[in-house]
């Protein structure tokens, strides 16, 4: 059976300039670093490691592992389960607004906001090619749900610090 779903992903890639370059980087000099493919193109280190389904894998849950399933473009939807030995939580959700670099906004449903809605909203500022502030906004229904919330994105945070740090 062919997989189209992951036909569909790939033909979305080439169509989009950058990753375009990044694929034609690729096929000439191999395996590079995130940091590598970051460098020549608009756009924060950062960026290209949060919307790259691999890389998000390897950060996007305060514990244990995760699978990502990402169809970055507007309207696009995202998968994201998250696991560890206790727990495993699936968040979905629909990108809203992608402006590379500096802004990333999509709805995040999971059992932890009633299966409603709710939207996050990154905002990404690079200050030098080692320095990005990253503000996340996460408009939820209620304070316990932003006290809970603001923990766990304090890990994923956490997360990504250490995997970008291992990959430099």
């Amino acid at each position: 059976m062919v997989d189209v779903w992951g036909l569909d992903r790939v033909y979305g890639a080439l169509a989009d300039g950058s990753c375009r370059s990044i694929v034609w980087r690729l096929a000439a000099e191999g395996e590079l670093k995130v940091t590598d493919i970051a460098r020549p193109f608009d756009m924060s280190l950062i960026a290209v490691s949060k919307t790259n389904p691999t890389a998000m894998a390897q950060w996007l849950t305060p514990s244990g592992t995760a699978i990502a399933e990402v169809d970055l473009r507007v309207g696009g939807r995202f998968r994201l389960v998250m696991a560890d030995e206790h727990l495993r939580i699936e968040h979905t959700g629909e990108y809203q607004m992608i402006q590379p670099p500096e802004l990333l906004a999509f709805t995040w449903r999971s059992e932890f906001t009633g299966m409603q809605d709710t939207r996050a909203t990154l905002r990404l500022t690079e200050h030098s090619s080692h320095e990005t502030e990253i503000e996340v906004t996460h408009k939820l229904a209620t304070d316990g749900e932003a006290s809970s919330y603001a923990g766990g994105w304090d890990l994923l945070l956490g997360r990504l610090q250490a995997y970008l740090e291992e990959d430099t």
